[in-house]
């Protein structure tokens, strides 16, 4: 049985930016605090305080922090609650058990009309490169130095405090990447993976290459589990749906690579 109160604060700070004249608001961060009381415990009424602070800087950056802060002290052997307020002793703020930080970072060429804003067309310059302009400029040369491939990069990090045995205090740092590149309309290559970087430990990470053959598509993937064991498995089928399974298969066992 328990009859509980639940107790919430939201909080949306904002700014304001002047452009060309023109003021506009813009949203920074929001930051959310949450508890609940339960009248009928005989001990440990107080939940954890939950804490969530989430910004995005920009559409290819962001990051959010979340925090469980105790009020109470901790157990005799260094784990758990006992019921005793931090405070009891003097002034104390709530004591920090979870601390979790995430950030992403995205990376990817300008959309095409972004770039057609950025460089405006100038008379004059066209004036001077028309003047400038040599006959025998290599066409190839030119068209490699405008061609451009689609791609994206996304990283993501994750820090860990874990605090809930103060006697055994863990702490950890992942980061999650995923690449893709578009070599022509038909071939396409991804990447991804897993790192512990505080232990350099390699989670996981699989390497996939697709084709597609117009009615038909193949791909080809390559990964490697945490063990060190490697694995690849390669694919060609047809791509209407309702024919997915006529396939070819050609996949391995796990073999060990460290």
């Amino acid at each position: 049985e328990s009859r509980r109160m639940n107790i919430s604060v939201s909080n949306l700070f904002q700014g304001k930016v002047i452009r060309d004249g023109e003021e506009k608001k813009i949203d920074l961060f929001t930051l959310n605090l949450s508890s609940s009381h339960n009248f009928l415990a005989d001990s440990l009424k107080w939940a954890d305080l939950q804490s969530n602070l989430r910004a995005s800087a920009s559409r290819n950056f962001d990051f959010s922090m979340t925090t469980t802060h105790s009020f109470y002290k901790t157990g005799r052997n260094g784990r758990g609650r006992r019921d005793e307020f931090v405070w009891n002793d003097g002034f104390a703020l709530p004591r920090m058990v979870n601390f979790q930080l995430n950030a992403r970072v995205h990376l990817a060429p300008p959309p095409p009309e972004e770039e057609e804003k950025a460089v405006q067309p100038d008379t004059t310059a066209l004036a001077d490169s028309l003047e400038s302009f040599n006959i025998g400029t290599d066409p190839i040369t030119e068209g490699l130095r405008n061609f451009k491939l689609p791609w994206d990069l996304t990283a993501n990090f994750t820090y860990n405090i874990n605090r809930s045995d103060i006697n055994n205090v863990q702490n950890r740092l992942d980061m999650n990447l995923a690449a893709r590149l578009e070599i022509t309309r038909n071939w396409r290559i991804q990447y991804s993976g897993s790192f512990n970087l505080l232990d350099k430990v390699i989670n996981y990470q699989s390497f996939n290459i697709y084709r597609d053959l117009h009615c038909w598509e193949m791909s080809f993937s390559w990964g490697l589990n945490p063990q060190g064991y490697s694995f690849f498995n390669f694919e060609i089928r047809i791509k209407e749906p309702v024919l997915r399974d006529i396939k070819y298969t050609r996949a391995s066992g796990s073999n060990r690579v460290f």
